[in-house]
């Protein structure tokens, strides 16, 4: 099943004449946004078909921190930890 929202469909098709009419109409948010909604479906079809190297290639320039916050708290300061100590010493006790 393909949900689409009306609204967002209204939306997307009153941008796109607008911005054929009068590109400067849209500021710069507007694009931008359109251009994410585009590489989100390019995605998800990817994804779909077993491919993740986009999704894989937008989180290697994505920042640790930010990547961290989408784990939940316990794994993610497990991975934190073994981020910030690669080379952990051993301890001998």
């Amino acid at each position: 099943m393909n949900y689409k929202n009306p609204v967002d469909e209204e939306k997307k098709w009153v941008n796109l004449l607008v911005s054929i009419a009068n590109p400067d109409l849209l500021d710069e948010q507007d694009r931008k946004q359109e251009l994410i909604d585009e590489v989100l479906s390019r995605v998800v079809v990817d994804v779909l078909k077993g491919d993740v190297t986009a999704i894989e290639e937008l989180l290697r320039f994505t920042p640790q921190k930010r990547l961290l916050g989408f784990l939940d708290e316990e794994r993610a300061a497990e991975l934190k930890l073994r981020l910030d100590n690669p080379f952990p010493t051993e301890d001998k006790s």
